[in-house]
């Protein structure tokens, strides 16, 4: 049997969830995007270094005020949870900081999960949010801190791999790939 790791990711419409999400499965990169309702998941199977099977997953939440209790109650399920921001636009990252990750906290047990910071979007020219601040927020929240671009397909396995290592106590390395299937509605801002 094959063990099932779920994985939320959590941040402002916008940010790029979708298409790390979707770069990650092996999709091409997709300029334009509808925005996610609700949530959407895919679904991936991946090899350990010795021979096993894992399944991750991967909870696509909608980042809009509309459906944000859906995106906590989504969370629920979860054993790895990455918080996801744009480079670009300060106010993803603050409301990573003042409402996503206090929320988390308040309606689990953070000590049962791994969780992480995801600084999205690093291509654009016009950063707002310094590496520097999103790894002070992450030092003080004693979170791993990436930084992603999924149009330029930087770091995006480095996080996934990251949380499936960390969420099922197997070590994977990239390539490890089986299949990938996506379930659910269309998204995304990218």
């Amino acid at each position: 049997m094959t063990d099932i790791y779920q994985i939320g990711t959590i941040g402002d419409s916008g940010a790029g969830k979708t298409c790390l999400l979707e770069v990650f499965m092996g999709m091409p990169f997709k300029e334009d995007h509808l925005s996610t309702i609700g949530f959407d998941f895919m679904v991936k199977d991946m090899k350990t270094k010795n021979g096993e099977t894992i399944k991750l997953k991967i909870w696509d939440t909608a980042g809009q005020e509309t459906y944000h209790s859906m995106a906590l109650n989504t969370m629920k399920l979860a054993k790895g949870i990455m918080f996801i921001y744009e480079v670009s636009k300060r106010e993803s990252f603050i409301n990573i900081k003042e409402k996503w990750v206090p929320q988390i906290e308040d309606i689990l047990d953070t000590s049962k999960l791994t969780m992480i910071l995801v600084a999205n979007k690093i291509d654009l020219p016009n950063r707002v949010v310094t590496t520097e601040e999103g790894q002070a927020f992450a030092k003080e929240k004693n979170l791993e801190y990436f930084e992603t671009s999924a149009k330029e397909n930087l770091h995006v396995d480095d996080v996934f791999i990251y949380l499936a290592n960390q969420v099922s106590g197997s070590e994977l390395s990239k390539g490890t790939t089986l299949k990938s299937t996506k379930d659910g509605k269309k998204s995304c801002n990218c």
